[in-house]
């Protein structure tokens, strides 16, 4: 998912699609279905999104204009409903070179 695009997440309408903050297995995330969300070079129609913090200790700290950032330090998953699940550091987390992603094993 990696973008040379500095553009925040595109969402066509609001109306037709569904936001909703929660508290997930690990922190806060949010969740996105429903119409088209474009963010970089990926379009996900129907979509299907869940963006998880990976830090249970404060409120995700999500920052739209840097969210590529904030996608290259962490991690994602496909889920069997051909939807996505992105692990995501906090913003102010963030530090030049940090990689959160699994180690093979």
């Amino acid at each position: 998912m990696a973008s040379t695009t500095k553009d925040p997440p595109v969402f066509d309408d609001p109306r037709s699609y569904v936001l909703r903050v929660f508290a997930g297995d690990v922190g806060m995330d949010f969740y996105f279905s429903g119409s088209v969300i474009r963010f970089g070079k990926l379009t996900m129609t129907a979509a299907d999104l869940q963006l998880i913090d990976l830090d249970e200790r404060d409120p995700f700290d999500f920052h739209p204009a840097k969210y590529n950032d904030q996608l290259v330090a962490g991690y994602s998953k496909n889920t069997p409903a051909k939807g996505l699940k992105a692990y995501m550091p906090d913003f102010a987390d963030l530090k030049p070179g940090l990689d959160l992603r699994p180690r093979a094993r």
